[in-house]
């Protein structure tokens, strides 16, 4: 289904650039919230918990609406072809809606629908109720990168998918 530039388009720019820079962005972001908040707590204002629902929504939504109009600016300057399929003929694709808008809030709700209560149950059933500093910082960082490593592919290969329909002009 994939050429292999297609392939390396999705493990580099889809994969590995995102994990890296969510992992950055995301433990300085957890740096700069949780410093004045130590031991920080798995409940309250902030905490972990707030702030894994908040990035499982967040991170996918804005994702999408940030990463669909940059991966349709790569095909128009030709640094990835489009697939050959379209969402209507891929098993996945094809439950997503072609609004934008609508597609980042469905993929946002179901991330935190699907992944929170998985999440937020495993750190409480393992006790993790207080954090030092440290590993909340490193606990948020690594959970975005691997989240955003796992929501943007499906987003890339949508944008990939849709093939747009230019009316023939009259001259």
């Amino acid at each position: 289904m994939l050429t292999p530039a297609q392939r390396k388009f999705i493990a580099v720019e889809q994969i590995i650039l995102p994990f890296v820079f969510n992992l950055a962005f995301n433990a300085a972001l957890g740096w700069y919230e949780f410093r004045p908040h130590v031991p920080v707590p798995l409940w309250g204002d902030p905490s972990i918990g707030a702030d894994i629902l908040g990035m499982l929504f967040f991170l996918p939504a804005f994702t999408c609406l940030i990463g669909t109009p940059l991966i349709n600016r790569a095909t128009r300057l030709g640094k990835v072809d489009k697939l050959t399929i379209t969402p209507e003929q891929h098993w996945l694709l094809r439950h997503l809606p072609r609004s934008l808008w609508v597609r980042a809030f469905l993929i946002g709700v179901a991330c935190t629908v699907a992944l929170g209560p998985l999440s937020i149950g495993l750190l409480a059933l393992l006790d993790l109720h207080s954090w030092t500093l440290t590993a909340a910082v490193n606990f948020k960082g690594v959970y975005a990168g691997v989240l955003a490593a796992m929501v943007t592919p499906p987003i890339a290969l949508y944008a990939l998918s849709q093939h747009e329909v230019h009316a023939d002009r009259a001259t």
